[in-house]
């Protein structure tokens, strides 16, 4: 899960039940949020959940969930290709196009 901030944090401190003490002793508030994202904006090397699939094409639904894509699954993005990415889903590596890395929401 990725989490970002809403409103600017001052400070470098730790975060300390979502927001840092320096922001707080300054009566900052911080709120967070959850992001959603496809795999063509993941970073390389780096694991996600998978949360959705969109596509309402069952038979890609389905393929996908042979490979082990489907919700709640982990997947890491290998690398970024120019006509989509490389994947790696449980114990396979799988080369994606552009279309299919961005109908998986991260």
């Amino acid at each position: 899960m990725r989490l970002a901030e809403t409103n600017s944090c001052f400070c470098d401190s730790l975060l300390t039940d979502l927001i840092c003490t320096t922001c707080r002793d300054r009566g900052y508030k911080i709120h967070f949020q959850e992001i959603s994202m496809n795999l063509r904006a993941a970073e390389e090397g780096k694991e996600y959940i998978i949360k959705q699939i969109e596509t309402d094409d069952e038979e890609l639904n389905s393929f996908l969930f042979s490979l082990g894509c489907y919700s709640g699954e982990p997947i890491t993005v290998i690398s970024h290709l120019k006509g989509g990415c490389v994947v790696s889903i449980k114990d396979g590596r799988y080369n994606i196009d552009k279309d299919l890395a961005e109908a998986i929401i991260i």
